[in-house]
C-alpha cells in the first residue's frame, strides 16, 4: 500500500510540514508495511513559502519590511526557480498576518510591508513575483502596498493621506505615476478566494467580521474601498474575481498588472503533486477545521478532486469536523481527531493526528 500524505496546515497548532510528519508517524505505527510520501501543501496562505522552498529548493531571503502596525522589522521571502523563471515568492501572511495583528486596531493595519518586500524583490532582479495572498489581517484595499511602491493619495484639502484606512479624510485624488515602471515585471496573485472588492461578497462585508469589524464598520470600510476604486479608476479590477482577496490586496495587485491564479492548484503543480499521485494507491489529506466551506474549494477539496479524477481514493483527517454535512461525494473517508472545539497544543494535536491514522480503512 502506497500512501500520499498531503495535508494543509492545522491552523493554530501544526504547520503542514508538521501535520504530514505526524501522519507519517501514525502510518508507521498502525500500518508498518505501508510506504509513504509526505507532500505538505498550501493554497496561497500560511505555509506557502515554507512548502515551496522545501519541495523546490531555492533561497530563503530576508529583507526589511514594515509589519501590520507599520513598524520596521525583518521578513522572509523566497527566491526560487518556478516554471523556468527566477521567481520571488512573497507570502503576505509573513508580514501582515495575525501574529502581531490583534494588538493593532483594524483600521490602523497596513499593507506597507508587502510593498517593501516587492521593492526588495525587484532590487534583487527577479524575473517574476508571485504573491500568496491568504491569511492576512488587513482590509485596506492594498493602499499601503501601493504607497510603499510610490503611489500617493490625497484628501479633498490636498493633504497626503496615511497608509491605512482613514474614514475621517475622504479620498479625493491619487497619483499613480510611480507605479508605471513596476508593470514590466510579471506579477501573479495566488488565491482561492473569488470575491470581488466591493459589495456584500466583497473584502469588507464578507471578511471584515473575521478581522474585527462590526457590521456597521464593514459598511463604512466598503464605502471607503469604493472611494479607492474611484480615485484609481479601477472599476474593472474591482469587479475581477479575486480582487477582494486579502482585504483587497488582490485589487492592488491587479492595478499593478497582476493576474490571479488558483492558489491550491498552482502550488500543487509546483510541488509535483500529479507525479506523487500517480505513484500512490491512496491519498490522505487534512486540515484543522473542516466544515461546509471545505466543499467550496478549500485545499482538501482540491486534493480530493484531483484524486477522484485519477481514480484514487482520498481520505480526510480533520482536527475538528462539522456534523450534518454529506462528505461522501468528495472524500472516501472522513475522520475527526477530536469532538470538542478546544484548540489543542502542538504536542496534543500531533498525538491525536497519529491516533486518527489508525482509524483509516485502507
Amino acid at each position: 500500500m502506497r500512501l500520499l500524505l498531503a495535508p494543509d496546515s492545522f491552523k493554530g497548532t501544526l504547520t503542514a510540514v508538521e501535520a504530514a510528519e505526524c501522519m507519517a508517524a501514525g502510518i508507521r505505527r498502525h500500518f508498518p508495511a505501508a510506504q509513504t510520501i509526505c507532500l505538505p501543501l498550501a493554497d496561497g496562505g500560511e505555509g506557502s513559502l515554507a512548502g515551496v522552498l522545501r519541495a523546490c529548493g531555492g533561497q530563503r531571503e530576508t529583507s526589511a519590511a514594515r509589519g501590520v502596525d507599520g513598524a520596521w522589522g525583518r521578513c522572509a521571502w523566497g527566491r526560487v526557480s518556478l516554471d523556468g523563471q527566477d521567481t520571488a515568492l512573497i507570502e503576505a501572511a509573513q508580514v501582515i498576518g495575525w501574529a502581531d495583528a490583534r494588538r493593532v486596531p483594524p483600521w490602523q493595519r497596513t499593507t506597507l510591508g508587502v510593498g517593501d518586500l516587492i521593492t526588495a524583490a525587484l532590487a534583487a532582479g527577479v524575473q517574476r513575483i508571485c504573491l500568496a495572498l491568504g491569511g492576512t489581517a488587513t482590509t485596506d484595499g492594498g493602499l499601503g502596498l501601493l504607497m510603499a511602491l510610490g503611489a500617493k493619495f490625497f484628501s479633498a484639502d490636498g493633504s497626503l493621506l496615511p497608509p491605512f484606512v482613514s474614514l475621517g479624510q475622504p479620498m479625493a485624488r491619487a497619483d499613480l505615476t510611480a507605479l508605471a515602471s513596476l508593470r514590466k515585471v510579471p506579477l501573479c496573485l495566488l488565491t482561492d478566494v473569488n470575491n470581488p472588492l466591493l459589495g456584500a461578497a466583497g473584502a469588507a462585508q464578507a471578511f471584515g467580521p473575521q478581522k474585527g469589524l462590526s457590521a456597521g464598520e464593514c459598511l463604512q470600510a466598503d464605502a471607503w474601498l469604493e472611494s479607492l476604486v474611484r480615485v484609481t479608476q479601477g472599476n474593472e479590477w474591482a469587479a475581477t474575481p479575486g480582487s477582494g482577496a486579502a482585504g483587497g490586496l488582490g485589487f492592488a495587485g491587479l492595478l499593478l498588472g497582476g493576474s490571479v491564479l488558483p492558489g491550491a492548484e498552482t502550488i500543487m503543480r509546483w510541488l509535483g503533486f500529479a507525479q506523487a499521485l500517480h505513484w500512490a494507491d491512496w491519498v490522505v489529506t487534512g486540515e484543522g477545521k473542516t466544515d461546509a466551506t471545505t466543499l467550496r474549494g478549500k485545499l482538501p477539496w482540491v486534493v480530493a478532486r484531483a484524486a477522484r479524477q485519477a481514480g484514487k481514493p482520498a481520505a480526510l483527517i480533520a482536527g475538528q469536523l462539522e456534523q450534518g454535512v454529506d462528505w461522501a461525494g468528495c472524500f472516501s473517508q472522513v475522520i475527526s481527531c477530536q469532538s470538542s472545539a478546544l484548540m489543542p497544543d502542538a504536542a496534543t494535536a500531533c498525538r491525536l493526528l497519529q491516533a486518527a491514522t489508525g482509524r483509516l480503512q485502507l
